[in-house]
């Protein structure tokens, strides 16, 4: 019956399905800490399955319709947030049709020795750590930039303001330099044209951008000369330091890179 009312509603069959999977998905991520925290809640020394279990239901009752409000409330902000900063282009009202791709900035920010520290500390305190990245990137990733996904120790962020996206960048890694106890970061951006599909974004930017991550240090920001390009006068508002030529994993010709600071921090 919903699926008729969304094809009633004009909405393709094969786009239809598309969306259901990725909300399938999402839903999927979204139940689990639902899970672990009802866990947390409502569990009881010595429980019996049939304790448990009459518990588990008696939440179910009391508190989805509470979860059922708050989804749909995110789901609303995050709609109208995107109509506010999403703009059509003329030429997608002309032909009634979205564009294949955009030129977009793509930034990845990741933890520095993450795999190494996995070795050292213990799983539930690595978790905590890629929550904090999360947590992190949520609060300093501002629009028109937003984040695409978490990745473990990685966050993929996009924007179709290169510098927008720089600045948010450089005020993640400075918030996580500034957290207690928290490992740096190093982040790199690339720009150009990419495909989004699903919620995830795809082409050579992005894959650019993960390697440019990999060849920067601890506490910077790496930019390529793309990035470097479509910043315009808003390059006056950074400190920007050329890095060489970095050799990338599957990229064939080394790609040119530059360093951004603010002005506060402009030292070697």
């Amino acid at each position: 019956m919903r699926l008729r009312a969304y094809l009633d509603a004009g909405v393709p069959l094969d786009a239809g399905r598309s969306v259901m999977h990725v909300m399938s998905g999402a839903m999927a991520r979204a139940a689990e800490p639902l899970r672990r925290l009802f866990a947390e809640s409502y569990l009881r020394p010595g429980d019996s399955e049939l304790e448990l279990g009459e518990r588990y239901a008696e939440m179910t009752r009391a508190l989805m319709p509470l979860v059922s409000a708050d989804l749909e409330y995110l789901m609303r902000h995050q709609l109208r947030d995107h109509a506010r900063n999403d703009a059509l282009s003329a030429a997608e009202r002309a032909s009634g049709m979205l564009a294949d791709g955009a030129e977009i900035a793509v930034a990845f920010a990741d933890i520095v020795g993450f795999t190494q520290l996995g070795q050292e500390v213990p799983e539930a305190q690595l978790s905590d750590i890629a929550e904090r990245l999360d947590d992190l990137a949520t609060d300093h990733v501002r629009r028109p930039s937003r984040v695409v996904k978490t990745i473990g120790d990685a966050v993929m962020v996009v924007s179709s303001d290169a510098a927008a996206l720089v600045d948010s960048m450089l005020d993640l890694v400075q918030a996580a330099s500034d957290a207690d106890g928290f490992p740096p970061l190093r982040a790199g951006v690339a720009y150009g044209r990419a495909v989004p599909r699903l919620g995830d974004w795809f082409g050579q930017p992005v894959n650019l951008a993960a390697r440019v991550t990999q060849r920067a240090r601890p506490e910077s920001v790496l930019i390529t000369k793309e990035v470097h390009d479509a910043l315009g006068d808003a390059r006056e508002r950074f400190v920007l330091h050329e890095a060489g030529s970095k050799r990338l994993k599957g990229i064939a010709e080394p790609v040119p890179v530059v360093r951004v600071r603010r002005p506060s921090a402009d030292a070697d």
